[in-house]
């Protein structure tokens, strides 16, 4: 039986969560990477980590989330917002729903809205 044919849709100013594996610097890789591996249901392009391709669980696209780490990650949101107004990086918390739902500081200051998804 031939294998099914895959088609990759492009979301702008999306992200999937959760890495399942290996970064490229092309989206032909990350895909090939992606179509090979069991955990990978899509592929994030990062501009804030040189335009790397990276494969991901997801398999749903969210659009909202403050970019780049600014320090450690908390259990509850007070204790991450205690720690984000003593940080001069900080500038906003992210919940991380893939991550325990641990609460992380972030540079932000804007919902990255840069990202792409395949």
């Amino acid at each position: 039986e031939p294998e099914p044919e895959v088609n990759w849709c492009r979301y702008e100013n999306s992200f999937l969560y959760s890495y399942a594996g290996d970064s490229f610097n092309n989206l032909e890789d990350a895909q090939n990477a992606c179509l090979s591996n069991a955990q990978c249901n899509g592929i994030t392009q990062e501009p804030y980590n040189n335009n790397r391709y990276t494969q991901r669980v997801g398999p749903e696209i969210h659009n909202s989330f403050l970019y780049s780490y600014a320090g450690d990650s908390f259990n509850n949101l007070e204790d991450a917002q205690n720690a984000c107004l003593s940080n001069a990086q900080c500038n906003g918390i992210t919940q991380e729903p893939y991550n325990n739902n641990r609460y992380t500081q972030r540079i932000g200051p804007e919902n990255s809205r840069l990202e792409s998804n395949w």
